[in-house]
């Protein structure tokens, strides 16, 4: 959930949120229609078997969602 406050973001986020999902795709998809975006479309980050997309909510806190490298 994103919740609206009057206030703008006025620097960086101190807060960096990292989010483990099942579908990475679903997931971006998910974001975009509550309001966020994906913060760099079309990149892939992929490192030792981890992917992820690093989004941001409607203000332009960014956040990673992940998904795990198969067990």
């Amino acid at each position: 959930m994103f919740a609206h406050v009057p206030e703008s973001k006025a620097g960086k986020s101190r807060l960096h949120l990292d989010l483990v999902v099942a579908d990475i795709e679903e997931t971006t998809q998910q974001v975009g229609q509550l309001g966020g975006r994906w913060f760099e479309p079309g990149t892939a980050r992929e490192l030792e078997g981890f992917t992820w997309r690093c989004m941001a909510d409607p203000e332009g806190n960014e956040f990673d969602i992940h998904v795990l490298p198969p067990a």
